[in-house]
């Protein structure tokens, strides 16, 4: 580990530490009696005008790793005792010293750097762009950087597949850096850029440059499928904007890109802009009505189709702005956007839980009640904690409470995400995919994950299906009922999509069939007696 003795010849380097006594010292009062432990050690130390010396091998970690020297350029002389004593507690001093060193090193690179990439972490890229943006703001861009599907990726063809693209995403911006400029990783397979241009037009030749290097992974990798590289771009003219209003404004550009079949890039413009004050206005307004007790919960029953019962509901967040109730689409991505998604989520599971306490203390045998956990939530190292004290503070039975997953977020990272579930499930909660078969790997993400429930999503029942997406349909439910798993369709709305959940075997279904979702004290004269339904 030692670079100058890694050039020496290998013989000398391996038997060097071998001469060593027990105690991990050579210790010569006169140069003949470095001899007897190896003839070209004695040669070298008098080339270098050497008459006496002592050494102390460095150990690391259970490993050698060089030695420390007291050299005599002027007498022979005899080492005392005190003197070796003294030697060989100072070199157990020094080796302490580094050893410290090289951790505090390794700790600062894990905190700054993705152990993956290499690459900058966030905070890093923040610390480092914030001094330089200070100084050449009026000249720099800052681009996030993407590539199409990469969860699919991941999905289908294994996390070494995609580490192996990180990685050399990483070494492609690392080639084109030049000074004061920099890189970092966000998340996933996105990455934050800080250029210097001179021009638009140059500029644009860069992030070109970019894109071809990018779009040549798939060469240089030997990948199956092409690259494609989204680019968002935000020239900086506020340099006393925050650094993350800036990374925002590239990843709205990026994310305003429509040609999803080759690479491309975007440049943040005025039109941007006037859409990031509304919407930065927009979330103030909803934060501020989420305080203000704005927000209500809605129920939509689950129903047993033979029996035409309901046996749960489905907990669903509005916002009551005067006499207006807006539909999650308004708002849920914002929320998770600005960071309170995680608020909102433990507020819908706490109505979720005061409704069921509600039942027991009036005696009324409790429905079950599902909650979605959003994908940005589920990241929280501490959700069980959260989930499990909520239960604890209502005193519910856990198993009445189910938890919505979507299927997107188990793209995400499947690794997190089964470590949570299978968490979630020891706990007693049940778990359930939400928005199944909306995705590219649904089956490939069944297998692996301990869910109790599977949702068809809605958009299997707003068309007219043919006799092909019948029979995937149906082997579909068969092969989840063979895994123990419940099926359950999501937006039925007519006597037709009865008839064909009863044609494919699915008894349990949700929609405007039955009740569109409501506030509670509108459900509770219809879930306690048999829904009405056309003859079948």
């Amino acid at each position: 580990m030692n670079d100058n003795l890694k050039k020496m010849s290998s013989f000398i380097g391996e038997r060097y530490q071998e001469v060593f006594d027990e105690n991990g010292m050579i210790v010569c009062n006169r140069m003949e009696e470095l001899k007897q432990y190896d003839v070209f050690m004695e040669e070298r130390q008098r080339l270098r005008g050497v008459h006496s010396l002592m050494q102390h091998m460095l150990v690391e970690h259970g490993a050698y790793i060089g030695y420390l020297t007291l050299l005599d350029l002027e007498n022979v002389r005899m080492w005392t005792s005190q003197q070796m004593a003294t030697f060989h507690y100072l070199s157990h001093i020094l080796s302490m010293a580094l050893q410290q060193e090289r951790l505090e090193k390794e700790s600062e690179a894990l905190s700054q750097y993705d152990h993956l990439t290499d690459a900058w972490k966030l905070d890093r890229f923040k610390q480092q762009v914030t001094e330089d943006i200070q100084v050449y703001g009026e000249a720099m861009a800052l681009l996030t950087l993407d590539i199409k599907n990469f969860k699919m990726i991941n999905t289908d063809y294994g996390y070494t597949y995609g580490n192996r693209i990180l990685v050399a995403m990483a070494q492609i911006l690392r080639q084109i850096m030049e000074s004061h400029e920099s890189f970092a990783r966000m998340n996933a397979d996105i990455f934050v850029v800080l250029l210097h241009y001179e021009s638009q037009a140059e500029l644009q030749q860069r992030i070109e440059d970019i894109i071809r290097r990018m779009e040549r992974m798939a060469d240089t990798q030997n990948l199956a499928f092409p690259i494609i590289c989204m680019i968002g771009v935000y020239m900086i003219k506020e340099k006393n904007m925050p650094l993350p209003s800036m990374i925002d404004h590239a990843n709205s550009a990026r994310k305003k890109i429509k040609m999803y079949h080759k690479s491309s890039y975007a440049f943040f413009d005025d039109a941007d802009e006037a859409s990031h004050r509304k919407e930065h206005h927009f979330i103030q307004d909803i934060i501020a009505a989420f305080h203000n007790n704005e927000f209500i919960v809605y129920y939509q029953p689950k129903v047993h189709i033979p029996t035409r019962r309901c046996y749960g509901l489905e907990a669903l967040i509005r916002w009551k702005r005067g006499n207006e109730i807006i539909g999650p689409d308004t708002f849920i991505s914002l929320f998770e956007k600005h960071g309170y998604i995680d608020e909102l989520d433990m507020f819908v599971l706490k109505q979720a839980c005061m409704q069921i306490n509600t039942w027991i203390d009036a005696g009324i045998e409790p429905l079950s009640i599902a909650v979605n956990i959003s994908g940005v939530h589920l990241r929280d190292p501490d959700i069980v904690n959260k989930i499990v004290n909520v239960c604890q503070y209502f005193d519910i039975p856990r198993n009445l409470i189910e938890l919505e997953i979507t299927e997107s977020v188990m793209l995400e990272d499947i690794d997190d995400v089964m470590k949570k579930a299978i968490a979630l499930k020891q706990a007693g909660f049940k778990l359930s995919m939400d928005d199944f078969g909306t995705g590219f790997s649904s089956l490939s993400i069944l297998k692996k994950l301990p869910v109790d429930i599977i949702k068809l999503d809605r958009e299997f029942f707003q068309k007219v299906m043919d006799q092909r997406e019948k029979i995937i349909i149906s082997n579909v439910i068969h092969m989840a009922q063979q895994l123990n798993i419940n099926v359950i369709s999501e937006g039925i709305e007519t006597i037709e999509h009865i008839r064909f959940l009863q044609e494919i075997g699915c008894e349990e279904a949700q929609g405007f069939y039955f009740s569109k979702p409501l506030p509670m004290e509108k459900l509770d004269n219809i879930l306690w007696t048999p829904f009405e339904m056309e003859e079948l």
